[in-house]
């Protein structure tokens, strides 16, 4: 095995340990920066990581490596629509899902200018925190819902996030009848999102496809930023119909 391709599987290893740093990458197994970065820029376009804010974390080819044959084309296709609406719309697009009760996100496609709004590579404990958490909630049943809420000690983060259990059913509520959900500066101000739930999640598991930039790309592109996300979460969605919805919506 070639040195490249043992240090690819080096740098896998520490990644799936949890979220980290080129630096500390490079520090770890003792290489230079500029081969970790050309390794890592590899990694990230072939879908074996993703890069967000300055945290490098597995990508949906990895975290799919060695699953069912449901879930590994559950990543493809995730991986495959995130890259095309990031592609659209020049924000950041994410697929998440629920798992053990964290949000967790498996595609992720974040333009340099957003990578900051993704910081944080840790799964989302508060999972009524985010838009997209929002849309993974109206995918759960109702009483599970309610038992979540109920264990909160409900800190809100700022003033928009919302104040309290009632305005979070009511936010689900509205994600069920199939109302996009949207929040601007729940957690970072300045940063918007909009979500919806998707039903293509392996086994049930509930999933949501989410589109983050500044409260800016909404204002100017509102319309077309809910349109090709409700293209791509109706059911046995295309690329096709995605692009034709962006078309229809310009």
């Amino acid at each position: 095995m070639s040195s490249s391709a043992l240090r690819a599987l080096q740098m896998l290893e520490l990644i799936a340990e949890g979220p980290i740093r080129q630096a500390d990458l490079a520090r770890t197994i003792g290489a230079d920066h500029g081969g970790v970065s050309r390794t890592l820029a590899a990694m990230e376009s072939e879908g074996w990581i993703v890069r967000m804010g300055g945290l490098y974390r597995l990508g949906a080819r990895s975290a799919a490596f060695g699953a069912p044959h449901e879930q590994l084309e559950l990543a493809r296709r995730a991986d495959e629509i995130a890259r095309l609406l990031s592609g659209i719309t020049t924000i950041a697009a994410i697929v998440t899902q629920l798992q053990s009760s964290s949000m967790v996100s498996i595609a992720a496609t974040v333009p340099p200018p957003y990578q900051p709004l993704t910081e944080s590579g840790a799964p989302v404990q508060r999972t009524w925190l985010t838009a997209a958490g929002i849309a993974l909630l109206a995918q759960t049943p109702h009483d599970e819902v309610a038992a979540m809420l109920d264990g909160d000690t409900w800190a809100p983060v700022t003033a928009s996030t919302p104040a309290d259990a009632q305005a979070v059913i009511a936010l689900v509520d509205a994600a069920r009848s199939g109302e996009p959900v949207t929040e601007h500066g729940w957690t970072i101000p300045g940063c918007a999102c909009i979500a919806l739930p998707w039903s293509a999640g392996a086994a049930g598991a509930p999933t949501s496809i989410a589109l983050v930039g500044f409260e800016d790309d909404f204002d100017r592109q509102g319309d077309l930023l809910q349109d090709v996300l409700r293209a791509a979460v109706a059911p046995g969605a295309t690329h096709a119909d995605i692009i034709k919805a962006a078309a229809t919506s310009r």
